[in-house]
């Protein structure tokens, strides 16, 4: 799991639990789900269009990316020079 995450739309509907999982071929949006009785996931929120997933997908991970190299970035300012 790379991190979860929570968006906002016009200030007025909220979706929580957005998750970015780490995937073999980098990571990847996965919507807030729900394990059944028999053990299968049903997602509880999702795009109802193509063009609104990719949409999300595109800015969830863009933000991921930019949080990820900002803590990189503070960590090896953090370091002490040897």
């Amino acid at each position: 799991m790379g991190a979860y995450v929570t968006i906002v739309f016009d200030n007025c509907f909220l979706i929580r639990q957005i998750k970015v999982i780490k995937g073999k071929a980098g990571p990847f949006v996965g919507m807030p789900s729900r394990k059944l009785s028999d053990g299968t996931r049903v997602n509880i929120a999702y795009p109802a269009s193509s063009e609104m997933q990719s949409t999300i997908e595109k800015t969830v991970l863009a933000e991921y990316e930019r949080v990820i190299g900002q803590r990189a970035k503070q960590k090896r300012t953090a370091t002490p020079q040897r």
